[in-house]
């Protein structure tokens, strides 16, 4: 019977623990050190090397959304293109599921949050899509290029009634717990105060963005906007509108203004996306066996933004925040975060002392087996406990916007002691030359900024 007792011990263990194969913090920041080093090969073999070791593929959304984001900026688009949509395919299904009120994967009932598969946050799934269309663009493709932003944008706006809908189910689940274990559920609410109090914090500026709402950011609408306004399509008024609404970009407020007068004249646009987005870390609360994840500030590469057109210099606006973007959508989620982590730590306890219990009225060897499983439940939960904090590492903490009109000769993109000279000239239907802009076209160019050098793309428009 002790041999019995311990195999099977050993394989709820297993089967508890074994689980922990997920996007670990080890390899996620071994790929970030590779990225923000621009070594994007690098990158890409460890996001590969992940993928290959997940074998349950449990983390392969995420990795997929990385690996599809460094491949675009190695200019790898039919690569980025691919990974993308095998990432968006599992978002596109989680956000149905929320849509229609399904209870996504939620906490395990057995150890940690982290052994379900990657649902990915919510500004993911929109910049999956968004990537999407800029690898279509880029490879000349602007029909799917104009369906990717539609769904972007779509997918956007659907979200926030999508939520509500995803609240309503946690309640829901959460009045269960609580009736199954009303002084647990006590203890557990009265528990996580520290929690809250920290992130209240976290959370203190951002009564100053009350602009930001509804899961909107505005660098997605904006580059939408641009896209389908120069192309004269008026879907891109409303989403130039919906960037404006939120950034309050001066800029952005031209841009509507000119191309709701139909204006002729031809642009060049500069967008920079700096810095480190916000991540996940954890908050540990073992006086109630609980773990939650809470937000870690993101991170700016530099501090000066300017455009100079024929020697004149003019600082870049914020177009987006992704700050705020990210503690946005963290800060909504947070009762279902809260919720899932209490109903799963009750439904873990009671299943863990249901079996021991019931043993008790198992006679003979089975009884015994059955209490001390039980028993083991209990306490590899206990030991296992974790927050779940995957999440992306790619994305920026502020993206900035610059202009400049086509009829100029030449400009330069300053960043702090970095640069990028660009002249001005009529392509006549041909691809731009190095260092060169079309002036009978818009453009948009997009940089992103590491901290000792730029990944500088021009698009015609």
């Amino acid at each position: 019977m002790r041999k019995l007792y311990g195999v099977c011990s050993v394989a709820v263990a297993g089967l508890i623990l074994g689980c922990a194969h997920t996007a670990s913090r080890g390899e996620l920041d071994r790929f970030q050190q590779a990225y923000y080093a621009k070594d994007h090969k690098q990158a890409d073999q460890v996001s590969k090397a992940a993928l290959k070791e997940d074998k349950k593929q449990k983390d392969a959304p995420l990795w997929n959304l990385e690996d599809g984001v460094n491949a675009f900026m190695m200019g790898q688009y039919k690569a980025s293109l691919d990974t993308l949509d095998k990432a968006n395919k599992t978002f596109d299904t989680n956000f149905k599921s929320m849509e229609k009120g399904i209870a996504k994967a939620g906490a395990a009932t057995l150890g940690s949050a982290i052994n379900v598969p990657y649902e990915g946050h919510m500004y993911e799934w929109t910049l999956t899509n968004y990537y999407m269309a800029l690898d279509y663009a880029f490879l000349g493709n602007k029909q799917d290029a104009r369906v990717e932003f539609n769904r972007t944008i779509d997918r956007e706006r659907r979200i926030k009634e999508a939520y509500k809908k995803q609240i309503k189910k946690t309640q829901e689940e959460m009045e269960k717990a609580k009736q199954k274990n009303g002084a647990m559920f006590s203890k557990l609410t009265a528990g996580t105060a520290g929690w809250q109090s920290e992130l209240d914090k976290t959370f203190s500026n951002l009564a100053q963005f009350k602009t930001y709402t509804g899961f909107i950011n505005p660098l997605v609408d904006y580059v939408s906007g641009l896209f389908f306004a120069s192309t004269g399509d008026s879907k891109g008024i409303d989403d130039l509108k919906e960037a404006y609404g939120v950034s309050q970009n001066k800029i952005v407020g031209e841009d509507l203004k000119n191309f709701m007068d139909h204006t002729k004249e031809k642009f060049t646009w500069v967008i920079v996306e700096d810095g480190k987005q916000p991540t996940l870390g954890e908050f540990k609360m073992p006086s109630i066996n609980l773990a939650l994840p809470k937000l870690k500030d993101g991170q700016a590469f530099h501090t000066n933004f300017s455009v100079v057109v024929d020697g004149k210099s003019e600082k870049m606006g914020v177009l987006s925040n992704f700050n705020v973007v990210v503690q946005k959508e963290f800060q909504t989620t947070l009762p279902v975060i809260r919720g899932r982590a209490i109903s799963s730590a009750i439904l873990k306890t009671a299943a863990g002392k249901g079996m021991e219990t019931a043993g008790q009225f198992v006679p003979g060897v089975g009884g015994a087996v059955m209490s001390g499983l039980g028993s083991v439940m209990r306490s590899v939960n206990k030991a296992s406990t974790a927050a779940d904090t995957r999440g992306s590492n790619v994305f920026p903490s502020m993206v900035y916007l610059g202009r400049v009109d086509n009829k100029a000769h030449k400009f330069s993109i300053q960043i702090d002691n970095l640069h990028q000279d660009f002249t001005i000239a009529p392509c006549n239907g041909k691809p731009a030359a190095p260092g060169q802009v079309c002036g009978d076209t818009n453009n948009i160019i997009f940089v992103r900024t590491f901290p000792n050098d730029l990944n500088v793309k021009s698009l015609s428009l």
